[in-house]
């Protein structure tokens, strides 16, 4: 049977592991980044590999941060069990959210026009109700820690 410490601490390599994949894949989006400058491609196409290349970098290490913060949490198995997927079911769909936005040329802004639009604006609010889920589980974990 697997104790609670030994959840925490898987909880808290598996927030690491997954946010380095988040961030290698922001980091890897620069080199579409840069080839649409170079080519000298439209702004928007500029613009949303710019969006992508550095918000993926900036939350794979928001997940980095709070794997190692996650041993800090007064905490129990459950919620950060819960901890743990909300954040890597954000990360990935952002990461499908933002990468095959930019390859495609869809922000996903409203879910219109129907078909791969609808897809990627789904998965940006699942990338959102994760982290917000993920930041009140670390606003509780930390308040109950202090107290």
């Amino acid at each position: 049977m697997i104790q609670d410490s030994q959840v925490l601490g898987l909880t808290e390599k598996y927030i690491i592991f997954h946010g380095s994949i988040v961030f290698l894949t922001g980091v890897l989006a620069g080199v579409p980044y840069w080839l649409v400058i170079i080519r000298h491609k439209g702004e928007e196409i500029v613009r949303s590999w710019r969006v992508a290349h550095s918000f993926l970098c900036i939350y794979g290490m928001v997940m980095i941060i709070v794997g190692l913060l996650s041993p800090h949490l007064a905490i129990g198995a459950p919620i950060a069990s819960a901890l743990l997927w909300s954040f890597v079911v954000a990360g990935y769909s952002f990461v499908i959210a933002f990468i095959v936005g930019a390859w495609r040329g869809c922000r996903a802004l409203t879910p219109w026009p129907y078909g791969l639009n609808t897809f990627l604006f789904v998965c940006h609010g699942i990338g959102i109700s994760g982290s917000l889920i993920g930041i009140a589980i670390m606003l509780y974990g930390s308040t109950k820690a202090i107290l």
